[in-house]
């Protein structure tokens, strides 16, 4: 449930982020998700013996690697 929790909020702050909007509650949330989800490495995480939770890895990575690319390009821009 954490991983879950994790990966829907990450893609919400990258929806949020393209409105320039931030909720404090949102981080908050995340940060205790990603506390949780962390007691089992990304590695294991990932792994095809995972089956369901494999998949929600990669989704989270998706948004990951998403919000990465717009931080870059913030940052190239200023």
């Amino acid at each position: 449930m954490s991983l879950w929790i994790l990966a829907f909020g990450r893609w919400s702050e990258y929806y949020l982020e393209q409105r320039e909007l931030r909720v404090h509650e949102l981080e908050e949330l995340m940060q205790s998700a990603r506390a949780i989800a962390m007691a089992r490495p990304m590695d294991e995480w990932r792994s095809r013996n995972a089956g369901e939770p494999g998949e929600l890895a990669a989704f989270l990575d998706q948004a990951e690697e998403l919000k990465a690319a717009i931080d870059k390009s913030k940052n190239n821009t200023q």
